[in-house]
Formats: structure tokens, sequence, C-alpha cells
């Protein structure tokens, strides 16, 4: 075998140097990162009941407010998840609202 021949055998590559050049190693390609893989949505089905995420959205709150209102909000019974109607977010968020101070 030649000596100024070698085997990156992280590449197979053969390279060959001419004499008195110093022996450079390829720089490994960076790989890139793998794109994202797409969400599927849920088919959009008009339904009156939003579970706690869609809920949150609708009121604008975060999804620990409702858990920590849960029992203030009529929500679905015989359900396991929370489950709500958009009428009784609505009740709720009127209820919550701040009589505003007369001056």
């Amino acid at each position: 075998m030649d000596p100024r021949t070698f085997f990156d055998t992280s590449r197979w590559v053969v390279t060959a140097h001419p004499p008195g050049t110093p022996v450079r190693w390829p720089v490994p390609a960076r790989r890139l990162p793998a794109a994202p893989k797409p969400v599927r949505e849920p088919p959009a089905v008009d339904t009156p009941y939003l579970d706690v995420r869609e809920a949150a959205a609708y009121c604008r709150v975060a999804v620990k407010t409702l858990y920590n209102h849960r029992r203030h909000i009529e929500r679905m019974p015989g359900v396991r998840k929370l489950v709500f109607r958009k009428e009784a977010l609505d009740a709720w968020l009127a209820a919550r609202r701040k009589p505003r101070r007369r001056r």
C-alpha cells in the first residue's frame, strides 16, 4: 500500500496526498437539524363543548386558572376530563368581572 494514501473509515473516502504536503483530515460534514414533523390537527368540528386548552384560549386565561376555578364553572358531568360549555364559560367570566369604581 502506498504511504501517501490513507483510508478515512468514517466516510470511506480514499485520499492521496502529494509528497511533502501535510495530511489534513477532511472536516466531517455537519448534520442539518431534522425537519419538524407536521402536527396533524384534529378535524374542525363546530361543537359547543371546549376542552381545557380551548376553554383557556376562549377565556384568554391560563390553563392553570381554569383548573384552579373548576369548582366554580359548570362543567360536563360524567366526563373524566374537563369539558365546558361556552355558555358556562361566559357566565363564569361575567361573574368574575369586577364592578367599575365611580370617582
